[in-house]
């Protein structure tokens, strides 16, 4: 996997969210439990630095086109409703 993230066009990035979202949700994984990857408030905390909620969005795409991040749930329809993710086995 991490030889496909890092020829990926915006693979970089996706490896080092990608690290990020193991530590901070790997035991929800582990449990069972889907996580929120919310774009503007991973930025708002400046998680990775000072990204912008593009990068992380172009990022957690690249995730879930190379079948490492699947969307459970859409968020969008309030303002703290976030979508939901799972690692992919």
């Amino acid at each position: 996997m991490v030889r496909q993230l890092s020829m990926a066009q915006n693979g970089p990035d996706a490896l080092l969210l990608f690290a990020q979202l193991q530590l901070a949700h790997g035991a929800r994984q582990t449990r069972g439990e889907f996580f929120a990857v919310s774009p503007a408030a991973m930025s708002a905390a400046r998680i990775i630095g000072r990204w912008g909620p593009g990068r992380y969005r172009n990022a957690r795409q690249t995730l879930i086109d190379l079948g490492v991040l699947s969307q459970i749930r859409k968020g969008g329809r309030s303002p703290h409703d976030p979508s939901l993710f799972r690692f992919v086995r």
